[in-house]
C-alpha cells in the first residue's frame, strides 16, 4: 500500500457508505492531537458531537460524513455538482423514520428532528430551509476541495473495486489537476488484508469479527481501523515534527 503509506495527504474525507467512516476518521484524527497517549472515548466523543471540529483537527464535516450513501448516489452528486440532492419535493420518511432524498438514494438520517424516533412530513417543511443550508455548504466544500490540487485521501466502506473506480472516474472527470487517492474497505468475514492497490486506489479487505458490545457495530472495529487510518500521514503532522 505503498501510495496509500509513502506521501503525506493534506486532508481525509469520508465518502460513506455510512456513518462509521467518519467516527473512525475522526478517531484517527483525535488520537493524533493526543501525543501517544491513551484515548479517553467519552471524551472523543463528547468532542466529534458536540464539537466536531475537535475531533476533526480543524477539518470539520464533509457532505458524506453523516448520511448514508449508496454509491450511485455518491457518484451523481460529484458529477452533478449536487444540483439534483437535497430538494424537498424529493424527500419521504422511511418506515424507519429516517428521510430518504429519492433522486439519489442517499438517506439524511441525522437531518431533521425526530418524534418517537420518526421524521414526518411536517418535520421536514419545519426544517427544510436551515437544513438546505447546511447542504449547500457542505456540498460546496466538498467540491471547492476538488478544485484544489491538495493531497486528499477519499474513504469510503464499499463492495469492491468497480466501485473504487467510478470513484476515481468522476472525481478525475471534475478536475485531473486534483491529487487524491480513494481507500474503499470492503468489510465481510474473510481474512483481512490489501486486494488491490494502485496509484489511485487501494482496495482493503476487513473482516467484520467486533469484539465489541452489539449496540457498538456500527462504529466497526476500532483497533482495525486504527491500523489501517493511523499509518497514514498528514502534511500537519509531518510539518509539526
Amino acid at each position: 500500500m505503498q501510495e496509500l503509506y509513502s506521501k503525506p495527504f493534506d486532508r481525509i474525507v469520508s465518502l460513506g457508505s455510512d456513518c462509521r467512516v467518519r467516527y473512525q476518521v475522526s478517531l484517527s484524527l483525535y488520537k493524533r492531537g493526543l501525543g501517544g497517549a491513551a484515548v479517553d472515548m467519552a471524551a472523543f466523543e463528547k468532542a466529534l458531537y458536540t464539537r466536531a471540529r475537535e475531533a476533526t483537527a480543524s477539518e470539520g464535516s464533509y457532505f458524506f460524513d453523516w448520511n448514508v450513501s449508496p454509491i450511485e448516489g455518491v457518484i451523481s452528486c460529484i458529477r452533478d455538482d449536487f444540483s439534483n440532492v437535497f430538494k424537498e419535493e424529493n424527500l419521504s420518511i422511511t418506515e424507519t423514520g429516517s428521510v430518504l432524498d429519492n433522486a439519489t438514494g442517499i438517506y439524511f438520517v441525522h437531518s431533521f428532528s425526530r418524534i418517537n424516533g420518526h421524521s414526518t412530513q411536517e418535520i421536514i417543511k419545519t426544517e427544510f430551509a436551515k437544513q438546505k443550508q447546511k447542504v449547500t455548504y457542505l456540498s460546496e466544500k466538498f467540491l471547492d476541495n476538488i478544485r484544489k490540487t491538495d493531497r486528499t485521501l477519499y474513504v469510503r466502506v464499499g463492495e469492491n473495486q468497480q466501485e473504487a473506480k467510478e470513484i476515481v472516474a468522476a472525481i478525475s472527470d471534475k478536475n485531473a489537476e486534483h491529487n487524491f487517492h480513494v481507500l474503499m474497505v470492503r468489510i465481510d468475514d474473510g481474512e483481512s488484508g490489501t486486494e488491490h492497490a494502485d496509484q489511485r486506489m487501494t482496495i482493503f479487505r476487513m473482516n467484520s469479527q467486533i469484539d465489541k458490545p452489539q449496540i457498538a457495530h456500527w462504529q466497526g472495529d476500532n483497533v482495525k481501523w486504527g491500523a489501517l487510518l493511523d499509518p497514514v500521514v498528514l502534511v500537519k503532522d509531518s510539518e509539526a515534527r
